[in-house]
């Protein structure tokens, strides 16, 4: 009976890998692409006035896009009243936590965050250190192709 015990335990355990490595293989498919914000959370904040829930919309003047690369690069446009910001770093995916990664003379700063995606939507939710607000932004896939 012990034996069948650890056995079905061991099976189990074969198949919640199984399962976890199948969907992460899909999340690193799906995550390749460019992406646009579409709606934005700004919650817990140390001033509850920065506390904001909103849709927003890429124009010529204002967007946030990011841009995921197969190879692990990733791109991010941030346009503020029509001057546009850019970043460059690697990304890397694990079953629950996306992490994106700068280096900056030659200091490597990561930062990361609960995430999920599918063929057309992710959404990413992070702390900012600095205000203490958790950021949540849902991202609308605009091009699949690289």
């Amino acid at each position: 009976m012990k034996q069948l015990i650890i056995l079905i335990s061991l099976v189990t355990a074969g198949l919640l890998v199984s399962c976890n490595k199948k969907e992460l293989e899909e999340n690193n498919r799906f995550i390749v692409g460019v992406w646009e914000a579409n709606f934005e959370t700004l919650s817990g904040c140390g001033d509850p006035a920065m506390d904001i829930q909103e849709e927003i919309s890429c124009t010529e003047t204002d967007c946030v896009r990011y841009t995921f690369e197969e190879d692990g690069v990733y791109f991010a446009e941030v346009t503020i009243d029509g001057e546009t910001f850019g970043e460059q770093g690697t990304y890397s995916l694990d079953i629950d936590k996306l992490s994106l990664c700068i280096e900056d003379e030659g200091v490597v700063t990561c930062n990361g965050g609960s995430y999920d995606v599918n063929s057309t939507t992710l959404s990413f939710t992070i702390t900012d250190v600095d205000s203490g607000c958790k950021i949540s932004r849902t991202f609308e896939k605009i091009n699949s192709g690289i």
